[in-house]
């Protein structure tokens, strides 16, 4: 987490709960040289700051990706390693299993990789005009590649009049704006899967 988005989250916080920031990085510095290595990720993401859910013992428990990642590669053979970071080869070889999967409504990807019975968007305009179509909502959106939930989200519905999604938990995030997420070259391309 960069020094900006912590200081957002810490000021957030502060609004929501009236724990100084003071507070904040005191716990999080703890967390932190304790033995499960939670991060400022992993403080804010479990509301780890939040003492009415939490005693400083609880939030001890807690595992951050570190930890998360040891326990991963000690569990884990590598050759099954696909599996857990590409979300089309995983889907693929849970349907050619005859297991279910969540229904892929279509794959952006720039590179235009063909999966059979899936819409693929290849182009700005394709995503776009896609994202626009009211009857595929309720869908969650996430990364190709990736692990721990990262870049994922639910999008409820679309408001086509001002180009935007209304999101799982409350927020809008304009068309233009997710199809820019969707174009990080890291995710490796974007899934839009319903139930």
């Amino acid at each position: 987490m960069d020094i900006k988005t912590l200081l957002k989250n810490a000021h957030f916080t502060f609004q929501k709960t009236g724990k100084s920031l003071h507070s904040q990085f005191y716990e999080l510095i703890w967390l932190r040289l304790g033995l499960s290595k939670l991060g400022a990720d992993d403080y804010y993401l479990y509301k780890l700051y939040d003492d009415s859910l939490y005693s400083f013992k609880d939030k001890t428990q807690f595992i951050g990706w570190r930890t998360s990642m040891k326990i991963d590669k000690a569990l884990n053979h590598d050759e099954s390693r696909v599996f857990a970071n590409d979300k089309l080869e995983f889907s693929m070889k849970m349907s050619n299993a005859g297991l279910r999967t969540p229904k892929i409504l279509a794959v952006f990807n720039e590179d235009n990789i063909p999966i059979s019975s899936v819409n693929q968007l290849s182009t700005t305009d394709e995503a776009s005009t896609f994202l626009r179509m009211k009857n595929i909502y309720p869908v969650f959106i996430k990364p190709v590649h990736g692990t721990y939930g990262r870049g994922g989200f639910s999008a409820i519905t679309v408001c086509t009049s001002n180009s935007t999604l209304k999101i799982g938990d409350g927020s809008q995030r304009s068309i233009s704006e997710v199809i820019d997420q969707f174009k990080q070259k890291w995710a490796k391309g974007y899934i839009i899967s319903n139930k």
